[in-house]
């Protein structure tokens, strides 16, 4: 390789071009830290107007229906989300199928899924919700009283230590 030849490409830049360079830098972090603060307060803002994460198995059933269903267990008796994981999920060789108490449903985690990235089409790009959309959604599950029931129950149930984090796999 020529050296003289790539550094001839490149030229030295001159203080005023470092400065536009650094401006510009600048500019560009301040907008990123406030993408993100605005990306995590909407986060914050789902949970706590749906009283679940946006990567949840609560949410994933609301945004999935299809993908989900609800059972009681036989041996403990309590009721059971089963799921499958999205594709993705799948093809880093995760089992499809998972399983989690209605309980921890709105703790537990989703592996793949967050209802700002997965909830168009499969894009992963962060996009912004319409919460009423997706109180819709969550409507169309009637989770309304679920979701009041359930976190009743949970806070009960971890006043008394019967709830771990655990029993969900």
């Amino acid at each position: 390789m020529n050296e003289d030849a790539v550094c001839a490409d490149f030229p030295e830049m001159t203080p005023d071009q470092i400065a536009e360079r650094d401006e510009k830098a600048a500019e560009v972090q301040g907008a990123a830290v406030e993408w993100n603060s605005f990306m995590k307060a909407r986060e914050n803002a789902f949970a706590e107007r749906f009283g679940c994460n946006a990567s949840s198995v609560l949410a994933y059933e609301a945004f999935h229906p299809e993908r989900c269903t609800r059972f009681l267990a036989k041996r403990s008796k309590r009721e059971m989300i089963g799921y499958e994981l999205p594709d993705k999920a799948a093809d880093w060789g995760m089992k499809p199928e998972q399983t989690c108490p209605v309980e921890l449903a709105a703790r537990s985690h989703v592996v793949c899924f967050n209802a700002f990235r997965d909830s168009i089409g499969g894009n992963t790009e962060w996009h912004d919700l319409d919460f009423d959309r997706v109180a819709e959604l969550f409507d169309e599950r009637g989770l309304d009283e679920l979701l009041e029931a359930k976190r009743d129950e949970a806070e009960l149930s971890e006043d008394l230590g019967l709830v771990r984090e655990s029993d969900c796999r």
